[in-house]
């Protein structure tokens, strides 16, 4: 029987290892500690990083002045009955807005729009190990919980704001309402902050979005966000006010990394003093495993202590630590300038042809209302008379019979190039933005019209490809840190993802359990327009090509089924069968052929 310790032991071994601990040597701060202790206080105080705040708000307001001005050049809301009431416009005028930049970036949005939902996944996996690994399953699943309702709003709102001012963002958040309990939000290019020289998002040292809120989303933010109540209150009783009721306040979120983690804060720098939520590392729903020793109680006996257990492995699991900001840039066009705001869209492209149309068709309309007008004089002025033409109180009535004569005269019709001017402008603008068969329809000569517009439909291909390629990027990007996310998720637990059956055999029930295997793997993502849309529409360009040479061969039932799947992938399985069907038949029943010799017709030979 083992001999148990005594208490007294006990108390001596404790103090003789507070003795030998108390003799070791503390160590030294290295300068480099002591620097980066400073740097994290600095980072952690709202007082300190207030500076840097205001001046790179204040670096932004001019960016922020171009997209609000991008805005109205592109929507031309002008009334002309408003411009004649401020003397800019004549009685007789008006004014004849052409929208070129909206209309250009309505034109390319299909391809976008296509390239985005005209799949039946959002994304294709390929796993790394194994590239052999069938994948479909973990397709539909992770579709299933990234198409929420409404999901293709912030990509579109995105796409949009792109187009028209060079680039946009979206932010990756958690979101336990959605069925990955992660969402996409649209940020808007005015809405984030940064550096304005950077050429990397991720290689800045701050990121700032800002929100705009109403006086009632200020108080339920309060709650969403786990705003401090004191800094919450002085924007609350700041806005206590009607006129403040009435318009929004701004509230910003900052990023900053600290150690290589990304930390985030919340402040109103309009009305608050200290951060409205202080730094916290910031957490998006990931989270890992961690192994702690739990100390146990020592084993008493009537108040003595007998025996001191060991501490025990528990697992648990702790928010992990994340190294990248959760935002995503989308730009609209690429060049060889890499500052990321240097980016131009459509209204740097299009706002000097959208003066020159506008002011060229109101032009026209006013000289065409000119010159449709009647005017008279009677008789003719003195040669001598240097007086200003004076207008008479008799105005001209249809059948009146008048005793003086009267000369009629009036401003000379416009010009009818303007016109072609105008054709012009559309006819380059459609090239230009790779409209190019809809450029060479109007061509007289039909037979080359109709070649031209077959290799029109090429280069408008290659050209929609081009296109899409760099929301291929953008979207690989999103798509592989949200895999990351709902992975996560899906292997602590959180989220149900490809569920399997597991019976009970004790109990007979069936319960479902995540497939770990098949989550676990690494996998390479891609978008799947880039398989869906674009190769699978240059798949069915040279189907249709070849048809006119496979229709009359042994294949032509084969190449029909194969335009069927490609073209109608929801309808192949339906439409195939009765092709099947149809061919089976034929084969069955044989239909009779004329006899040689003009006699009954004899049976069909089999083959």
């Amino acid at each position: 029987m083992p001999v148990l310790p005594s208490s007294r032991h006990l108390v001596e071994d404790l103090v003789t290892k507070d003795a030998l601990k108390a003799q070791q040597p503390v160590a030294e701060v290295t300068p480099e500690e002591t620097y980066k202790a400073k740097q994290r206080e600095d980072l952690l105080n709202y007082q300190t990083q207030l500076p840097y705040i205001n001046n790179l708000i204040d670096s932004w307001q001019s960016e922020v002045a171009e997209v609000e001005s991008n805005r109205k050049l592109r929507n031309i809301d002008l009334s002309p009955k408003k411009l004649r009431e401020e003397g800019k416009l004549l009685p007789d005028e008006t004014i004849i807005p052409i929208r070129l930049v909206d209309t250009n970036i309505t034109r390319e949005q299909p391809a976008y729009i296509n390239y985005l939902k005209n799949s039946p996944r959002v994304a294709c996996f390929r796993c790394i190990p194994d590239p052999a690994r069938n994948t479909e399953n973990i397709e539909s699943e992770f579709t299933r919980v990234m198409t929420y309702p409404e999901w293709d709003i912030p990509f579109q709102r995105t796409i949009d704001g792109a187009q028209a001012n060079g680039l946009d963002y979206v932010e990756i958040v958690f979101d336990p309402s959605k069925p990955g309990q992660i969402a996409v939000e649209h940020v808007g290019k005015d809405n984030l902050y940064y550096n304005k020289d950077s050429i990397n998002l991720q290689a800045n040292q701050r990121l700032i979005r800002r929100y705009s809120f109403s006086y009632g989303q200020i108080e339920d933010a309060i709650y969403r966000y786990s705003f401090d109540a004191t800094q919450a209150k002085k924007i609350c009783d700041a806005c206590s006010a009607i006129d403040k009721r009435e318009r929004n306040i701004y509230i910003y979120k900052i990023f900053f990394k600290l150690d290589g983690v990304v930390m985030v804060a919340w402040f109103c720098k309009e009305y608050c003093d200290n951060w409205l939520k202080t730094p916290t590392p910031h957490y998006v729903g990931l989270q890992k495993k961690v192994t702690k020793l739990v100390p146990q109680p020592p084993i008493t006996l009537m108040g003595i202590t007998l025996m001191q257990q060991l501490p025990i492995q528990v697992e648990t699991l702790e928010d992990e630590p994340l190294d990248i900001f959760p935002i995503f840039v989308f730009i609209y066009k690429e060049s060889e300038e890499q500052k990321i705001t240097q980016k131009k869209g459509r209204v740097f492209l299009d706002k000097h042809k959208q003066q020159a149309q506008t002011a060229t068709a109101t032009s026209f309309v006013n000289a065409l209302v000119r010159a449709s007008k009647v005017y008279g004089s009677v008789g003719q002025a003195d040669q001598g008379d240097t007086s200003p033409p004076k207008q008479i109180e008799s105005p001209l009535v249809n059948g009146g019979i008048y005793d003086k004569p009267v000369n009629f005269w009036g401003f000379p019709w416009p010009d009818a190039t303007m016109l072609s001017s105008l054709q012009y402008f559309d006819t380059q603008n459609s090239q230009e933005v790779g409209q190019v068969a809809f450029a060479v329809q109007n061509r007289k000569d039909s037979r080359k019209t109709a070649t031209e517009i077959g290799a029109a439909q090429e280069d408008q291909s290659m050209l929609t490809s081009n296109q899409v390629s760099l929301l291929s990027t953008f979207l690989r990007l999103v798509y592989s840190f949200a895999w990351r996310i709902v992975q996560n998720r899906a292997m602590n637990g959180h989220i149900t993802f490809l569920a399997q059956p597991v019976p009970n055999l004790a109990t007979g029930q069936i319960t479902y359990q995540n497939d770990m295997m098949a989550i676990s793997q690494p996998y390479d993502i891609r978008p799947s327009g880039d398989i869906d849309v674009i190769k699978r529409g240059q798949k069915l360009q040279q189907l249709k090509a070849d048809w006119s040479v496979f229709s009359t061969t042994p294949l032509a039932g084969e190449f029909l089924k194969e335009i069927i799947r490609t073209s109608y992938p929801e309808k192949a399985a339906a439409w195939i069968q009765v092709i099947d069907i149809a061919q089976q038949m034929a084969l069955t029943n044989p239909q009779p052929v004329p006899s040689p010799s003009g006699g009954q017709p004899q049976p069909k030979p089999q083959q």
